[in-house]
């Protein structure tokens, strides 16, 4: 019996010549670090204890939607012949906005006075980060390759 594939598909996120690969490792981290987000409001909103089933099946269903969802954003990011996002990822992309809406109708009433200032920073902090990662690894990328040349 064989547990793992016949071959691997090697995988290579970090071109650092492509400007649609940085954006679409940006918005992939983005999107991300938004679900995870959302995972902590739905449990804090709404008063879920973390032991509860509903917590822990609402995250095995993300990992089932992202899986293919990664799989297919990867392609549209990669492929030049692909010219639209999958389906699969567009639900998930639904989903995470969903989950962020429900958050924000009905966790306002937990944060009545809450000024709007610390939450347009922290914003802009989510927005900069991935963008500033990204192009710290491509930096990284660019000289680890020429002083590998360079051997």
């Amino acid at each position: 019996m064989q547990f793992t594939p016949e071959t691997w598909t090697e995988l290579d996120w970090f071109n650092s010549n492509a400007f649609k690969r940085t954006v679409a490792v940006y918005l992939f981290v983005l999107i991300w670090l938004l679900t995870e987000l959302n995972t902590f409001f739905l449990k804090h909103v709404f008063a879920v204890d973390t032991k509860h089933s509903v917590v822990f099946w609402r995250i095995i269903l993300i990992a089932l939607i992202s899986a293919p969802s990664i799989r297919q954003f990867y392609i549209y990011a990669t492929d030049p012949l692909v010219k639209r996002l999958g389906m699969q990822c567009w639900v998930y992309c639904a989903v995470t906005a969903l989950e962020a809406a429900i958050c924000v109708k009905f966790g306002r009433h937990m944060f009545p006075n809450l000024p709007i200032y610390p939450i347009i920073a922290w914003i802009g902090f989510l927005v900069r980060s991935p963008v500033f990662c990204s192009l710290f690894n491509s930096f990284c990328s660019i000289s680890f390759s020429k002083s590998c040349m360079g051997r």
